[in-house]
C-alpha cells in the first residue's frame, strides 16, 4: 500500500501530494504535517502542507477548489522554468567570460520570473492567512491576471533561451 502512495499520491509525475488535494486533506485532518519518504522532498512537502492547512482553515468550500487551481498552475509555471533555468545557468558557467550580453539578459529575466512566480503563490497564501481581503473572488482574479500575463511571458523567453542554447 505504501509502494502504491508513493508513486501515485506523494510523488506522481507533476508534482507532489497538490494533484491530490483529498489526499492531502485528509493528511490534515489526521494531523500528519510532513511524510518523508526522501530526504529531497521533505521542504517541498511541508511547504505544501504549510499552504493547504491555510487555505483548508480560511475558506469556504467553493473557494477552497479556486485557491488550489491557483497554486496548480503557479507551481505548473516555476516547474515548467526549472530544467532551462538550469541549463541556462550550466551554459554561463561553462562559457565564463565569452558570454554576449542577450544571454545574461535572459538570465536576468528567467531569475527575475522564477523569484516573481515563487513570492505569487507565497504572497497569495499569506493574503489568505492574514484575511487581507474582502472578496476572496476579487483576490483571486487579481492573482490570476498575474499568472495570466507569466504564462504569455513565459514561451517567449523560453523559445530564446532554446535559441541561444
Amino acid at each position: 500500500m505504501l509502494h502504491y502512495w508513493r508513486y501515485n499520491y506523494i510523488f506522481p509525475q507533476e508534482g507532489i501530494i497538490f494533484d491530490y488535494p483529498e489526499f492531502l486533506k485528509f493528511l490534515i485532518k489526521q494531523k500528519i504535517d510532513s511524510i518523508s519518504l526522501n530526504p529531497d522532498t521533505y521542504a517541498r512537502g511541508r511547504i505544501l502542507t504549510w499552504r493547504t492547512e491555510v487555505i483548508e482553515d480560511s475558506l469556504k468550500e467553493g473557494e477552497k477548489v479556486l485557491a488550489y487551481n491557483l497554486l496548480i498552475h503557479c507551481d505548473k509555471m516555476i516547474e515548467d522554468l526549472r530544467i532551462p533555468r538550469g541549463k541556462l545557468r550550466n551554459y554561463i558557467r561553462k562559457k565564463r567570460k565569452k558570454i554576449d550580453s542577450t544571454i545574461i539578459e535572459k538570465d536576468r529575466q528567467i531569475n527575475q520570473l522564477f523569484g516573481e512566480l515563487s513570492e505569487l503563490g507565497v504572497n497569495f497564501v499569506n493574503k489568505i492567512k492574514n484575511k487581507k481581503y474582502d472578496d476572496f473572488t476579487e483576490l483571486r482574479d487579481t492573482y490570476k491576471e498575474k499568472i495570466v500575463d507569466y504564462s504569455k511571458e513565459i514561451p517567449k523567453i523560453l523559445k530564446k533561451i532554446n535559441q541561444i542554447i
